[in-house]
């Protein structure tokens, strides 16, 4: 074997296990679930705006059609809530399994700079008590505004119901108590979700600022390997 040949090899051994492997993984995870949550908002949204707010199925539909799209509702909100929870856990353990004193502070930073808390709270409380107590009734409501002659529909949570629930922790409960008296989850979840990619990419400059050495040494030994791969297969000579 040439000694192009064995450095190859050793860079690729190398690699393979190289400590920045880890954080590189890390980061795939968090990007992957972040589509997943995305998606997952997406199809919860469409259909609580589409199916769930129309005005005919909320007034007439039959009782099999409105169970249905209680049902309905039921797992869209769980797969999201579910989705929501994985994210949370990613991050959590991406800090506590490779971030160092300096770098938590830094998280705690984005945790505030995003104001990440209450709402979060509140979404991992309510995914909570649906993993084990069941369904949070999403009502469909349905207003006539007098003042402004307008007819609106929506699927709220009502703040008193909510309260009634004694499974909330100290941020959730206030999230809750500083909502009108009805919450609409879908406008939490929008509202709350670009501040949710800000902190995760937040999250990833912290990583590249602790782990900068490792990163290089990783960049280096992989561009040496294509180095090698460019010389073997140039036939321009």
């Amino acid at each position: 074997m040439t000694g192009n040949g064995e450095r190859f090899l050793e860079l690729k051994d190398n690699l393979e296990s190289h400590p920045f492997i880890e954080i590189s993984k890390h980061r795939d995870d968090i990007t992957d679930n972040l589509w997943t949550l995305r998606r997952n908002f997406d199809l919860l949204k469409d259909f609580t705006e589409d199916v769930a707010e129309d005005k005919e199925s909320v007034l007439t539909g039959h009782l099999s059609e409105k169970t249905r799209v209680t049902n309905e509702l039921y797992r869209l909100t769980h797969n999201y809530l579910a989705s929501y929870y994985t994210q949370y856990q990613l991050a959590s353990t991406f800090r506590d399994s490779k971030f160092n004193d300096v770098s938590e502070e830094h998280y705690s930073e984005l945790m505030a700079k995003y104001d990440i808390r209450p709402t979060s709270d509140f979404l991992l409380g309510f995914r909570n008590y649906m993993q084990h107590q069941g369904m949070i009734n999403q009502s469909r409501h349905y207003r006539w505004n007098r003042a402004d002659k307008e007819e609106i529909t929506r699927v709220v949570l009502f703040t008193d119901d909510l309260l009634e629930i004694d499974r909330w922790n100290n941020q959730a409960e206030q999230f809750i108590k500083n909502q009108e008296e009805s919450i609409r989850l879908v406008d939490v979840i929008q509202d709350h979700h670009p501040d949710v990619l800000d902190f995760n990419d937040g999250i990833w400059d912290v990583a590249m600022k602790q782990y900068e050495d490792e990163f290089e040494d990783y960049q280096r030994k992989r561009d040496e390997m294509n180095q090698i791969i460019t010389e073997k297969f140039d036939t321009s000579g």
